[in-house]
């Protein structure tokens, strides 16, 4: 298990968050109309916990959002500091075999 959130799960929840406070939602209004607790919109919006494809449809139709407004803004990723860098030791190369 990472001991920092995924940077993108940050930066979703981090959208998350501006939508709901620009609307006027608490947390607690916000996990009613989810059908969740407050405490996991919390672990959402810090980026503790994952948003899965479903939800996030459901949170943007909730928020009155598209999909992709949550990833607006997000740098590129050779440009985003990920808390896994240290890990890898080699670059990523794609598979020659898997190409056509």
């Amino acid at each position: 298990m990472a001991d920092h959130p995924d940077p993108i799960d940050v930066h979703v929840g981090q959208r998350v968050r501006l939508r709901r406070t620009l609307m006027g939602l608490s947390q607690v209004k916000l996990a009613g109309m989810l059908g969740l607790t407050f405490q996991q919109v919390q672990k959402y919006e810090k980026g503790y916990n994952r948003i899965g494809s479903s939800r996030l449809y459901q949170i943007s139709r909730v928020l009155d959002a598209p999909v992709a407004y949550f990833f607006e803004d997000i740098a590129p990723a050779g440009e985003r500091g990920t808390a896994h860098a240290a890990e890898s030791a080699a670059p990523y190369e794609p598979d020659p075999m898997a190409k056509r």
